[in-house]
């Protein structure tokens, strides 16, 4: 495509990443990738029919939403215990994770993203309550999606057993 050279052109990715800054559509979009991994999955590994892959998604997505806030909590209340209790150690952790952070902001773009997300979470919190909850925040959804994808397989087969009988 042919553009004059005082004109940029703006590819879809570009919208998309802007898209992407804001805290529910990065939810959204991480849901729906993580219940297509393990739609795809289940596809593969198992002999679960279309319409129970589908109702197994379903779930999957609402544990995945639930997963974000619910980590945050857990996060937040093992951190301020860590901090109120034992604050060398709530230290600790918030050191090795900011470390850890470090390591990973190699990825372009993501990096401001991540600092930005991590300044808000943490923000009136102490050093291990703000690194946990953050963490938790994270990683809640793939955890709870991943034991959902896990466990659903288990309950549909019930399903089966009784059409048999």
């Amino acid at each position: 495509m042919y553009l004059p050279s005082n004109q940029k052109q703006r590819f879809a990715f570009d919208g998309l990443k802007d898209l992407y800054e804001i805290e529910l559509v990065q939810d959204i979009i991480e849901t729906l990738i993580g219940s297509g991994l393990v739609a795809g999955t289940q596809a593969v590994t198992t002999d679960m029919s279309a319409e129970d892959i589908g109702k197994a998604s379903l779930i999957g997505m609402g544990f995945g939403f639930a997963g974000r806030p619910l980590g945050r909590s857990v996060g937040s209340n093992i951190g301020r215990h860590l901090d109120t209790h034992n604050p060398k150690t709530g230290q600790a952790v918030s050191d090795n994770y900011n470390q850890a952070r470090q390591f990973f902001n190699f990825v372009p773009g993501k990096k401001d993203m991540n600092n930005k997300q991590y300044e808000t979470s943490t923000k009136g919190k102490g050093p291990a309550e703000g690194a946990l909850s953050y963490l938790g925040r994270q990683q809640g959804d793939m955890i709870l999606q991943t034991a959902a994808g896990l466990v659903t397989p288990h309950l549909f087969a019930g399903s089966e057993l009784e059409e048999l009988i």
